[in-house]
């Protein structure tokens, strides 16, 4: 063999222009797979979101068996040191859930003589649940400590929760104390306003060391026939936003063992997914209804286009935020027709129209909702 005026040929590599154009493709290749990777990742935490409120619906369901009632939403508790003192919120409706969520060991540590936020419940609050946490919401998972943040004045560590009871169309929180300097026997009127299954039932005085002062003043919980608008046509929980809300309010709200408007309840007062709708007229925590803003009561949720919401029947189903829904005077952040009257009630005007969504959160409305609606 020879060789070609005795030369040899040498090995010839990449130019600088060919390597950009590779890693140019390459870019181009990543971008267009990427959406899809996160599209997947997205599907399969909205399908861990489903599994969540399934199992409260489970959960909900063999409490009805037990009990016969749905869990209550809300009531307010005096300290066992001070029977006549002022009253304050206590547990919510994942409190008496948590038998049925094999959480026995920390419904056994629950002190019931004391409110659930008393000293003698700090390590039942610092519970954190996994089935209480969309993964699509990461910051649901943080444990904030509070010093003397317990109604007793001792140090607390709380945790929280993605999901709440569906109140009804209104979010009403009534003040005990408030209430009856506003307008003596106001206090039934308001929670009796509450038109969903997962209610303020005011005070129970099983509970209480002067049972007689409440008399009038609590409500019972929702039983499973009272629901006549239909059991897959009725909400029961959803989910809330919760890393939506500044960093103060985050620390604020959504705690997992209250049962206080913001925590473990929603309305559909405002609508679904009211950070991408409301703007500005939302934003004030100490606005309307006692400082139930619309960020803090209203559904929300980290899936795009929507969020999950659990039916009294148990089904899990995903609606869409375009759904059907009353609209918002931009000029008060109220729904048009809509208006708190001098002793706190809500009233609304005369032809005032009703969306799908607020027919779907309340039990007895006469509603007739077809599937295709929502």
């Amino acid at each position: 063999m020879t060789k070609f005026l005795g030369l040899t040929r040498g090995k010839r590599g990449f130019t600088l222009i060919e390597l950009l154009v590779v890693i140019a493709i390459i870019a181009v290749l990543i971008s267009l797979l990427l959406p899809a990777v996160q599209s997947a990742r997205e599907a399969a935490r909205r399908a861990q979101c489903t599994n969540n409120l399934k199992q409260t619906g489970l959960a909900v369901h063999n409490y009805i068996s037990a009990n016969d009632v749905f869990p209550w939403g809300c009531f307010r508790q005096h300290h066992i040191t001070d029977p006549t003192g002022y009253p304050y919120t206590s547990g919510g409706s994942f409190v008496p859930l948590l038998p049925f969520h094999e959480q026995q060991q920390i419904f056994n540590a629950i002190n019931f003589n004391y409110n659930i936020f008393g000293a003698g419940n700090t390590t039942v609050v610092a519970s954190s649940l996994n089935y209480l946490h969309c993964p699509s919401d990461p910051s649901i998972e943080n444990r904030v400590f509070m010093a003397k943040g317990s109604t007793d004045g001792t140090d607390m560590t709380m945790c929280y929760s993605s999901y709440g009871g569906c109140a009804g169309t209104w979010f009403n929180l009534p003040r005990f104390n408030a209430d009856e300097t506003i307008a003596p026997g106001n206090f039934s009127t308001r929670i009796n306003q509450q038109n969903g299954v997962i209610i303020y039932i005011g005070y129970d005085p099983v509970l209480f060391v002067s049972g007689q002062i409440y008399s009038g003043k609590t409500r019972a919980c929702i039983r499973l026939s009272a629901v006549t608008d239909g059991t897959s046509n009725t909400f029961m929980y959803s989910e809330r936003a919760h890393g939506m809300l500044s960093q103060a309010d985050q620390v604020c709200w959504n705690w997992w063992c209250s049962g206080n408007f913001g925590d473990t309840s929603f309305s559909t007062m405002f609508p679904l997914n009211p950070f991408r709708k409301m703007g500005d007229t939302a934003a004030d925590p100490n606005s309307y209804n006692g400082g139930s803003d619309a960020f803090v009561g209203a559904a929300s949720s980290f899936h795009p286009g929507g969020a999950n919401f659990l039916f009294c029947d148990g089904s899990v189903r995903f609606l869409k935020e375009s759904i059907s829904s009353w609209p918002i005077d931009p000029s008060t952040g109220l729904p048009r027709g809509v208006n708190m009257d001098a002793q706190g009630v809500w009233q609304m005007a005369p032809g005032t129209q009703r969306g799908t969504y607020q027919a779907l959160s309340t039990i007895a409305g006469g509603e007739v909702v077809s599937s295709d609606q929502y």
